[in-house]
């Protein structure tokens, strides 16, 4: 599998888990990750989790 491929699923598990129920307000995401978080925070990790890979 390619290690993005796998990174992405680990953070979608971990942000499962750590997210608190998803309030009924607004439309669904229409990513796959359903995650509440701002997207800047979002980018700002996986900037940091690219930092960090070498290819």
């Amino acid at each position: 599998m390619n290690p993005v491929v796998i990174v992405a699923a680990t953070i979608t598990q971990v942000m499962e888990q750590l997210k608190p129920t998803p309030p009924v307000k607004g439309p669904p995401l229409p990513s796959k990750l359903g995650i509440g978080w701002p997207k800047g925070k979002l980018s700002e990790e996986l900037a940091r989790a690219k930092s960090s890979w070498h290819f």
